[in-house]
C-alpha cells in the first residue's frame, strides 16, 4: 500500500491505495479536511489556517500509522507555492509529523492532472473523420486552475493560471450577493489573464471540456435529480465518478 496527499488551497486530501495485477489502483481509504488554507489571502497563510493545516496533517499522520504506510507522497500546490510563508508551513509539517511535502509548479500540477484524469475518464477514440480528437481538461482549484489540451496520445498544450475561486473571491467578490459589475470585472480579468488559453483553444479546437470541480459535481446531481454513481466520499458528500451534462443543460441552469 501507498499514500498520496494533495495539499490544496481549500482542502487537504489523503488517499491510500493498493496496486492491482493489471497495473491500476484501488483506493481503500479517503480522508479530507476542508480547512481553507488561503482564507486570509493567497499570499500569506494566516495563523488560524496555518494551525488548521498542521492539525489536519497530524490527523493524516495518525491514519498513515494505523495503516502502516511506508510510502507517502505529499504535494503542495498553489496556496503553498504562492504564500510567502509556504515553506515555513512545509518545515513545520516535517518537524511535527515527519511528512515531507514537495512544492510543485503549475506545470507539474497540470501534468499530474492529465495523468489522473486519463485514469478516471474515457477519452474519445474518434469523432467523425477525426481520430483521437483533442479535449480540454480543466481542474478548478482555489488558488490556480489548470488547463490541458490533449487526446489519448498525449498533451498538446498545458498551463496553470492563478485564477482559482479563492483568488477571484478575495479580489472581486466584495458583496454577499455578487453584483453585475463584479461579474463583469471577473470576466474581463479572466479574458485578459487567460488570453493564451483562448488562442490555443482556437488553434487545437478541443471537442469538449472535462472538468474536475466540486461545484460541477453538485450541479450534475441537481440537473439529474439523483445521487450519481459514486467513487467514494469527498468533503462528506457523495461525488460522481464520471457524469456528462450538455451545454444546453449547463446554460439553462444559469439563465
Amino acid at each position: 500500500m501507498f499514500a498520496v496527499i494533495d495539499l490544496g488551497t481549500n482542502g487537504f486530501r489523503l488517499y491510500i491505495a493498493e496496486s492491482t495485477e493489471k497495473g491500476q489502483f484501488n483506493i481503500i481509504h479517503r480522508q479530507t479536511s476542508e480547512l481553507k488554507l488561503a482564507s486570509d489571502g493567497i499570499h500569506h497563510i494566516g495563523n488560524a489556517p496555518f494551525q488548521r493545516g498542521l492539525a489536519a496533517m497530524s490527523d493524516f499522520a495518525k491514519t498513515l500509522q494505523s495503516f502502516d504506510i511506508q510510502h507517502v507522497r505529499a504535494f503542495g500546490t498553489a496556496a503553498l507555492r504562492m504564500a510567502d510563508n509556504g515553506r515555513d508551513f512545509v518545515e513545520a509539517v516535517k518537524h511535527e509529523t515527519g511528512i515531507g511535502i514537495e512544492l510543485i509548479s503549475g506545470d507539474r500540477e497540470a501534468e499530474l492532472i492529465y495523468k489522473g484524469m486519463r485514469l478516471g475518464v474515457p477519452l474519445p477514440i474518434a469523432s467523425g473523420q477525426v481520430r483521437n480528437p483533442p479535449v480540454l481538461m480543466v481542474d478548478v482549484g482555489g488558488g490556480s486552475v489548470e488547463f490541458i489540451i490533449c487526446n489519448k496520445g498525449g498533451v498538446f498544450w498545458a498551463k496553470s493560471f492563478n485564477v482559482g475561486v479563492t483568488i477571484l473571491k478575495h479580489r472581486f467578490h466584495a458583496n454577499d450577493i455578487i453584483l453585475k459589475a463584479e461579474i463583469t470585472a471577473i470576466e474581463e480579468f479572466l479574458a485578459d489573464t487567460c488570453a493564451e488559453l483562448i488562442e490555443q483553444a482556437a488553434l487545437f479546437k478541443p471537442e469538449y471540456p472535462i472538468i474536475a470541480c466540486g461545484t460541477l459535481d453538485f450541479l450534475v446531481k441537481i440537473l439529474r435529480n439523483e445521487i450519481p454513481t459514486t467513487s467514494g466520499l469527498r468533503g462528506g458528500a457523495l461525488m460522481p465518478a464520471h457524469a456528462d451534462i450538455s451545454k444546453e443543460q449547463y446554460a439553462a441552469f444559469y439563465d
